[in-house]
């Protein structure tokens, strides 16, 4: 790529000069890249996510989205992130001397939720009892169970 620009011929004696010139473009195969913050995505706020791509011709770009097409644009731009926002994204870059892409695996982060599973709510003096908690977040959130 270093070898564009111009180059100009010169050809002269002592009856003239002329001169012919020609502007060099370097033909390449794309090289593209993501530019994220974090593959870790907070459930509730926005996100954005862009493909860096470089190559001559201009490639053709291509978001997907677990294999299933998304947008042609560079960024891609997610105003409330759900939970089925999670998955791969690939960013996919093409052009007549090649093709590339660069994927992002999302996990979505988001708080914790409890619930207690319990038979009754009155227990028998003497008798063993068990109380469960379901628990789901992402990070796998710390339990404590307290009277």
């Amino acid at each position: 790529m270093d070898d564009a620009g111009l180059y100009t011929c010169t050809a002269t004696n002592k009856y003239g000069s002329t001169n012919y010139s020609l502007n060099v473009t370097i033909m390449y195969a794309p090289t593209v890249g993501i530019n994220k913050a974090s593959e870790d995505w907070v459930e509730g706020k926005p996100q954005t996510v862009s493909c860096d791509v470089t190559g001559s011709p201009a490639p053709r770009l291509t978001w997907t989205k677990d294999g299933k097409p998304l947008s042609r644009e560079k960024t891609l731009h997610i105003q409330s992130v759900h939970m089925d926002d999670a998955g791969l994204y690939t960013c996919t870059a093409t052009n007549e001397y090649g093709s590339t892409n660069s994927s992002l695996n999302v996990t979505i982060m988001y708080a914790p939720t409890v619930g207690i599973n319990k038979a009754s709510e009155d227990w028998v003096e003497g008798k063993p009892q068990t109380v469960s908690c379901d628990v789901t977040g992402s990070p796998a959130p710390r339990l404590n169970l307290d009277q």
